[in-house]
């Protein structure tokens, strides 16, 4: 399994990789809930150097998916496109004080119906 070192350069790749990929809108995901999850990198800490992502694991207490591993994030509310709710959702679930800035790129899934 290829490594990644959490350095700039790593970083400028990754944010070169999401130009590849432009805005798509899935007309199925009509009267659906919108909801958005970011994929936070960081460098591991095992002093390995290497890049990793950030997971959370839900509270047992929770009414759905309770002790799920998952991506910060949650439901877009009103005024909110999908960088606020990742922005704002980070902070709340685990204190992580993000800004657009540290945006690396976007993705659009379209439902596979």
């Amino acid at each position: 399994m290829p490594t990644y070192p959490f350095s700039p350069s790593t970083i400028e790749h990754i944010r070169s990789m999401f130009l590849r990929f432009g805005a798509r809108k899935s007309s199925q995901s009509e009267g659906l809930k919108q909801a958005a999850v970011g994929i936070i990198l960081l460098a591991a800490d095992d002093d390995s150097g290497e890049t990793t992502f950030l997971l959370t694991v839900r509270s047992s207490k929770m009414r759905s998916h309770a002790g799920q591993y998952a991506l910060p994030g949650g439901r877009i509310e009103q005024e909110e496109d999908a960088i606020d709710t990742v922005i704002r959702e980070s902070f709340e679930e685990i204190s992580l004080d993000l800004s657009r800035e540290h945006v690396l790129g976007t993705l659009d899934v379209s439902l596979a119906m």
